[in-house]
């Protein structure tokens, strides 16, 4: 028999219960619950409070961080400016996520994709330091992009005169990437996730895209206590905790 936690509304019946038990069994009392099964658990003015700061902290470090950035170029046909965006990722899960239509025309469809990348990479560097203040630390953090001329002018050290109208842009990730402080690698654009924010798609490949975000509907919750507590017991319930004894 392994440890066991005792709950209840009624601390009478909580103490005669572990006091039979102590008749059958040989055991002790732990006293009122701190730790159980990986769960903290804390008394509060307001009842209990229940973390997982062990576990989730051993989630976070095995997760990697990594954004997917994309442009549709000149698809508005009244002013031909492009839509960019960007999706964060920490693992599987989507943590942040944009999409924008450009301040200023495009004259290529890689410049419109760097600005995108560009963006995303700003991004994912405040998402790094913001994590780093809660010590957590990746090796490296990854982009992926569709466009494979914006991923080579993103690696390449040496600067095209053909750049200079996003220079600024250019210089911020060629220094990312040079530092290996983040790596560029391309996606296909039939798994480019980002598509889902910045152009129509077709039914079917909306319906591929869309489960990669990992964004569900809330289920239906029922919420409320026991009718037959009182409010002070349904916020203060008794928690003890006993184990066997050899």
């Amino acid at each position: 028999m392994d440890d066991i936690l005792v709950t209840g509304n009624s601390a009478d019946h909580i103490t005669s219960l572990i006091h039979h038990m102590h008749k059958a069994f040989s055991m002790n009392e732990l006293g009122d619950i701190s730790y159980f099964l990986g769960i903290s658990i804390a008394r509060i003015t307001s009842g209990l409070f229940l973390s997982q700061p062990k576990y989730a902290t051993d989630i976070l470090y095995k997760a990697d961080l990594h954004v997917f950035s994309d442009s549709d170029w000149a698809n508005d046909v009244l002013d031909r400016k492009s839509t960019i965006g960007y999706c964060v990722f920490l693992g599987p899960n989507l943590i942040l996520w944009s999409v924008k239509k450009q301040s200023t025309i495009s004259r290529s469809s890689t410049e419109a994709e760097y600005r995108a990348f560009a963006q995303a990479s700003a991004e994912l560097q405040w998402i790094h330091m913001l994590l780093q203040e809660l010590s957590l630390s990746f090796a490296t953090l990854v982009l992926w992009c569709d466009n494979l001329s914006a991923i080579s002018l993103a690696s390449n050290p040496i600067f095209h005169a053909l750049t200079k109208n996003i220079e600024v842009d250019y210089h911020l990730i060629q220094e990312q990437v040079l530092s290996h402080k983040v790596m560029a690698k391309l996606v296909s654009s039939s798994d480019q996730v980002v598509d889902l924010f910045t152009k129509p798609l077709p039914v079917a490949q909306f319906s591929y895209l869309l489960p990669k975000l990992m964004v569900h509907s809330s289920p239906i919750r029922l919420r409320g206590s026991d009718k037959s507590m009182s409010p002070t017991q349904a916020v203060y319930p008794q928690l003890k905790q006993v184990e066997p004894t050899n």
